[in-house]
């Protein structure tokens, strides 16, 4: 009998094949994202300017805004370096910068969820102490 104990790998790996349809796949990712860093990046900056007209919260988006195009603009970049340089640990960057993008995104779509929940409420409420102050005014009549 052995006294020796194998051990298991130290990282898993995994691999993928590429392919002519999984680099035009990765160029697609990479061109989309690129498009939507851009977008995000300049509704961001709108957003930041309406400081003057608007409050706080809308510039609070417009700096997540820009921060989601900034890490979508570096996935592209480190898919594209990764792609033609065959650079795994590119690729793996990549993916941690889509993983920050879409918490970001998460975030702000949580914001938004409980801003259009507190508006309701408001509106709701509003609603009734308006309906109560015309039945009040009715009644004076």
């Amino acid at each position: 009998m052995s006294d020796t104990i194998e051990t298991a790998p130290q990282h898993d790996v995994l691999e993928l094949a590429l392919t002519m349809e999984n680099q035009l796949m990765l160029e697609k990712l990479a061109t989309w994202s690129k498009l939507v860093a851009i977008i995000n990046i300049i509704f961001g900056i709108i957003n930041c300017l309406t400081i003057f007209v608007m409050a706080i919260p809308i510039v609070v988006v417009g700096v997540i805004m820009i921060l989601m195009g900034t890490k979508l603009n570096s996935a592209t970049a480190h898919f594209r370096y990764g792609l033609y340089q065959k650079d795994s640990e590119s690729f793996v960057e990549g993916l941690n910068q889509i993983r920050q993008y879409l918490l970001y995104n998460g975030i702000l779509l949580l914001m938004t969820v409980i801003l259009f929940a507190v508006v309701i409420i408001i509106a709701l409420t509003a609603g009734e102490a308006i309906n109560e102050l015309m039945q009040e005014y009715r009644n004076y009549m």
